[in-house]
């Protein structure tokens, strides 16, 4: 019986020492997982133009997006995540870059929001579409087995 348990140790000893000494390194970039993940294809990604509006300085689109399915029906309601997205486009738009704003609201939400008139004057004063999202984190959730309900 002791000769089995020295044959494991020294087994596990070489292998140990092997492993530290390698020349070989992990041919997985690390910094690219997000990157990875997120231009996996995820076939409930939609997205639909609810309202347009347009004035004569700016078009808004009002869209409802899928940005994607989390986890199965097994396991937590709702799988689908979705968000309300505003889109601000000023007629004298001449950057390239633009920005977006993230924000709260819940899943209860079934009408987009009103854009606030702040991110209208932005967009106007720099020249640069302006969107926000909502519904982010995507709340509520119901997870399977979890008592606490929604959250």
């Amino acid at each position: 019986m002791k000769s089995n348990i020295h044959l494991t140790g020294a087994a596990a000893l070489i292998f140990t020492i092997s492993s530290c000494i390698s020349n070989k390194t992990s041919t997985y970039d690390a910094s690219v997982a997000l990157e990875d993940y997120v231009m996996q294809e995820d076939k409930s990604y939609s997205y639909d133009i609810v309202e347009l509006n347009e004035t004569d300085f700016w078009k808004e689109y009002r869209i409802r997006m899928v940005s994607g399915a989390w986890m199965t029906a097994g396991e937590v309601e709702p799988v689908e995540w979705w968000h309300w997205v505003n889109v601000i486009i000023p007629f004298n738009a001449s950057e390239d870059e633009g920005m977006m704003i993230i924000g709260g609201g819940s899943s209860a939400d079934t009408v987009p929001p009103v854009t606030e008139e702040w991110l209208i004057q932005v967009a106007l004063a720099t020249g640069s579409i302006v969107s926000s999202v909502s519904n982010i984190p995507f709340q509520p959730l119901d997870f399977q087995g979890d008592e606490k309900g929604g959250r």
